[in-house]
Order: structure tokens, then C-alpha cells, then sequence
């Protein structure tokens, strides 16, 4: 089985990513995901550490905080 990740709209789902820390995770796919360093990580819909070791059959969702797009201070 694989790992599905997603950020937003953005997902990608691959076996590759089984045994992967979180931190692994989002560096490598910060760009094809656009995943900010801030977006807070989720498997399966627990709140998770950098440190989480990715298992087969999970769902790793980066989640930005409501009301941060954009550049901070203007309006």
C-alpha cells in the first residue's frame, strides 16, 4: 500500500513515502505541493509531529491556517 498526501487541493499518493518521517515529507514535496513550513501536519486526521513516521494505508494532510494567505501586515 501507499501514502496519500495532500495540501489543499494538491495530492499525490505513493508508496514511496512509507517510512518517511513527516519532515522528509514536506521537504521533499514543498514544491510539487506547495506546502508552506507553516501548514500544520495531520495523519489520518490526528494533529502530528515532525518526527511521525509515515505507515502504509496513511493520510498525511498539510493544513495552512485560516486567514494566512498572503503577506503578513498588509491589507
Amino acid at each position: 500500500m501507499s501514502v496519500h498526501v495532500e495540501h489543499g487541493v494538491n495530492q499525490i499518493e505513493s508508496e514511496s513515502f512509507v517510512g518517511k518521517s513527516v519532515a522528509d515529507i514536506r521537504t521533499s514535496m514543498r514544491q510539487p505541493l506547495n506546502i508552506g513550513s507553516t501548514a500544520a501536519a495531520y495523519a489520518n486526521g490526528d494533529a502530528v509531529s515532525e518526527a511521525y513516521v509515515a505507515q502504509s494505508g496513511d493520510q498525511i494532510e498539510f493544513v495552512k491556517s485560516a486567514g494566512s494567505k498572503g503577506r503578513p501586515g498588509k491589507r
